[in-house]
Parts: C-alpha cells; sequence; structure tokens
C-alpha cells in the first residue's frame, strides 16, 4: 500500500502546495514537485566544481531541461528523475546513486526542492488531512 502526504505553505489566507510524497511498502520515497504546467522543464541553476561538489544558483533558473515530475529516491541509495508520475515515462538519469538508507545511519538530506517566492507556487483550495502545513508570517 502505498502512503502519500505533502507540503503546503500557508501564506496571507491562501494555501500553496509546494511537493506531493508518496511512499511504498519498501520505503523508497516518491516526490512530485508540484508546479505549473509551464514551468515544467524548468530549474535553477547548478554548477559542478572541480572538487566533485553541486552548488546550487537559486538566483537563476534554466529553462529546456528534462521535465521532472517525480523523483524517486529507493532504499538501495538510486535516484531516478522521471517525467511522468504514475509508471512508465521517461528517466533523466539512470545511475544516480547516494547512500543506502542502511549507510545513512541518522538523519540524511536526501531531496532539496527551493522555492523562489511563495506566491508564485500551486495555490490549492484545501490541503488534504495528510499534508504537512506550514504557517508563514505575513510579511517578509
Amino acid at each position: 500500500m502505498t502512503k502519500r502526504s505533502g507540503i503546503v505553505f500557508s501564506y496571507r489566507g491562501r494555501q500553496f502546495k509546494l511537493v506531493d510524497i508518496e511512499w511504498g511498502a519498501d520505503n523508497s520515497f516518491y516526490f512530485m514537485p508540484r508546479q505549473h504546467d509551464a514551468e515544467v522543464g524548468q530549474r535553477i541553476c547548478t554548477e559542478h566544481r572541480d572538487d566533485g561538489r553541486l552548488v546550487l544558483n537559486i538566483d537563476q533558473v534554466q529553462s529546456g531541461c528534462f521535465p521532472t515530475r517525480k523523483i524517486s529516491r529507493h532504499t538501495s541509495g538510486y535516484f531516478h528523475i522521471k517525467d511522468v508520475v504514475g509508471r512508465g515515462g521517461n528517466r533523466e538519469k539512470d545511475g544516480l546513486i547516494g547512500p543506502s538508507f542502511k549507510e545513512m545511519g541518522g538523519f540524511y538530506t536526501f531531496l532539496v526542492i527551493c522555492p523562489q517566492a511563495i506566491e508564485t507556487l500551486v495555490c490549492v483550495d484545501k490541503p488534504e488531512p495528510t499534508h504537512v502545513i506550514v504557517q508563514l508570517p505575513e510579511s517578509t
């Protein structure tokens, strides 16, 4: 049985969804970023440094990238980035791997999402009872 949740920001009397999250019987996580259709294929700019680090530049956006609709994080450590939410579709890369859940030992960050402006996220009428709602201050 797949379980589902999500992250919603409550801001200035409106609800904005950031991501849907599912996890399966094998403890794999599935992230479905909520985006407007025109934004699918956009990402923040990244830079690979000589030391192997990936640096995120949240002030710049790239267009024309692989359309990310689902990010899978498996217990084995593998990541899959897909262009569809369900089964099938295409993957951006195979072989992208991080530490397995057994190797993590404690808390470990395995997904970073950087909304640039809360009011540009997808507005939802009513969050589901399983969603995590983050109350943001009314002024910024």
